[in-house]
């Protein structure tokens, strides 16, 4: 039995308790241990969360009272079972039924003889899969989303495409990297990386922008020294299309962790004041410090619940950006527990709190000025349609321009932006 295998049995138990991001949580257990192929137990943990509901689809056929009457541990015993055989191609399926009985015999040793019945059933394949004759329920099935958002997005894409961007979801993502132009141009940094043994390769549509392959990135000594930061593209594009450099006064709402604050510090060169707010403290501290890293002087910051006016502040900015709390289903590649655990109740409460910040952050543009709204989500709901809603109800600002991202057609997170224009 590895050490490996209990690290991703202990992490994934401890998501069954909700409230914790995937990235957080396992960053912290390989944080504690030595030694471990990093690797394998990133694939493992990531692979059994990004296809948790197809695993209990199949492991309902052989367990008669459902996988829910399971205890958390005893259900990830037999989810890391079932995921090393169907996905893990260098692991028979004889090793994949040894390892989880041992996992079992440690943790759960009245279950030894279910588990190894259960997963020696399933290695014998004759399982079915998800029937495609109701969408929603193959969908949902298939790639491990809750219903309730499936059967929303399917009044959205068509069949095709939405089945299209889920695959390509369950997959992970590049890594984009953004050169501090303060430091040093994206050639010289692309050239400094490959000499560190990474494969680089430049975005065409974004001169500072580079995708990166290899292991230890932020372990490097260009990264402690500021040279770039890790940002997903589509967000670099966001900036890339705003005139920034015709701005003085900017305000960065909801500005944790701070990529587009300091993708913008960055392209004014030291010129200019933005204010970036955040409603917790230690997500400040932790701006405040990739200050620091990066160089940065012309950013200052507020603790503050953006949905609140900031006295004194009213119609006095050059450009205000919202990146507005949302559901997160656009980057379900890097928090894959965020596609079951999302209901629609949870979209329209956030729904709410965007209608709020979108409005309250209008009252800080100056006539002739810019507002962006922006979101890391792929629901209308939470894009378009508050968008929509807010113009309606403000005739003083036009819509310029607004973009859609997705991962199978821009190889990026599912990122939505909108730049609207206060008219004079």
């Amino acid at each position: 039995m590895s050490q490996e295998r209990i690290i991703v049995l202990k992490a994934l138990s401890k998501m069954e308790e909700g409230n914790i991001y995937s990235n957080i949580l396992i960053g912290k257990f390989l944080q504690e241990s030595k030694d471990l192929d990093v690797g394998f137990v990133r694939e493992l943990f990531y692979g059994v969360l990004r296809n948790k509901l197809y695993l209990d689809y199949i492991l309902n056929q052989y367990i008669k009272s459902g996988v829910e009457k399971l205890r958390p541990v005893e259900k990830n015993i037999l989810r890391i079972g079932l995921y090393s055989m169907l996905y893990m191609n260098s692991i028979p399926d004889y090793a994949a039924v040894n390892e989880s009985v041992e996992l079992a015999k440690k943790f759960v040793k009245g279950k030894v003889p279910f588990i190894n019945g259960v997963l020696r059933n399933v290695a014998k394949r004759e399982f079915n899969e998800p029937s495609s004759i109701d969408n929603v329920e193959y969908l949902s099935s298939k790639y491990s989303w809750n219903s309730e958002v499936i059967k929303l997005l399917l009044g959205q894409y068509d069949f095709k495409f939405l089945e299209d961007m889920l695959i390509k979801f369950n997959s992970p993502l590049p890594i984009y990297i953004r050169a501090n132009r303060l430091k040093i141009g994206a050639d010289e940094l692309r050239e400094k990386l490959i000499g560190e043994g990474f494969e680089v390769a430049e975005e065409t549509s974004n001169s500072r922008c580079l995708m990166v392959r290899g292991t230890g990135l932020l372990d490097t000594e260009l990264y402690k020294s500021g040279f770039f930061s890790v940002q997903d593209k589509s967000s670099q594009m966001m900036i890339e299309d705003l005139d920034v450099e015709e701005v003085s006064n900017i305000l960065d709402c909801c500005s944790a962790p701070g990529g587009k604050t300091f993708n913008i510090a960055e392209r004014l060169n030291g010129r200019g004041e933005i204010l970036a707010l955040d409603i917790y403290e230690n997500k400040v501290s932790s701006m405040k410090k990739e200050k620091q890293r990066l160089g940065i002087d012309n950013v200052s910051f507020m603790t503050w619940d953006s949905r609140q006016i900031i006295p004194g502040h009213e119609e006095t900015k050059d450009l205000v950006l919202v990146d507005a709390p949302c559901s997160g289903l656009g980057v379900v590649s890097g928090k894959p527990e965020i596609k079951s655990r999302t209901t629609l109740k949870d979209i329209h409460s956030l729904v709410a709190i965007q209608d709020r910040l979108l409005n309250t952050a209008a009252k800080y543009v100056g006539y002739g000025k810019t507002l962006v709204y922006s979101t890391c989500t792929i629901t209308n709901l939470e894009n378009d349609q508050v968008v929509n809603r807010f113009l309606a109800g403000r005739n003083d600002f036009k819509l310029i321009r607004s973009r859609q991202f997705y991962p199978h057609i821009d190889l990026s997170k599912g990122f939505y932006y909108a730049i609207m224009k206060r008219e004079t």
